[in-house]
Order: C-alpha cells, then sequence, then structure tokens
C-alpha cells in the first residue's frame, strides 16, 4: 500500500520495498518446454465446459503465439 500511495504522490511507478521477506529466494526459473508436435511449444491447455480442450501453442521457428481448440 505504502508503493499506491508513493505512487500518487509522484505520478509514477514506485518501487514495492519489503523490510523482511519471507518468501523464498533460492528458486531458479525451470524453462523447461512441454514439446507439443514438431513445430510447437505446448503453453497452456484447457478443459472447456462442453468438453473440447483449449490449447495455447507458441511456434518453435517463429515465437509466434497461437490457440487451437480440439
Amino acid at each position: 500500500m505504502d508503493a499506491c500511495y508513493r505512487s500518487m504522490e509522484t505520478k509514477r511507478w514506485e518501487p514495492v520495498v519489503l523490510d523482511d521477506w519471507r518468501g523464498a529466494t533460492d528458486t531458479e526459473s525451470t524453462g523447461a518446454h512441454v514439446e507439443y508436435d514438431a513445430q510447437h511449444w505446448l503453453i497452456k491447455f484447457e478443459r472447456m465446459p462442453d468438453g473440447r480442450r483449449k490449447l495455447i501453442l507458441k511456434d518453435k521457428q517463429t515465437g509466434a503465439v497461437t490457440q487451437r481448440v480440439e
């Protein structure tokens, strides 16, 4: 909340300052990609209410993100 009030006063983004951080600091990003097929990485999939699957895919060559419903 302090950062919000400072942002209102300065009219710009202000950092959040935490004197007592209790979260983990030794974590590392796994960066693990799940391969969907030879051309795409699977970013996410969701099960739709009607039973279909919605896939968010990233092209390995171009980096373009697309979605597909199966």
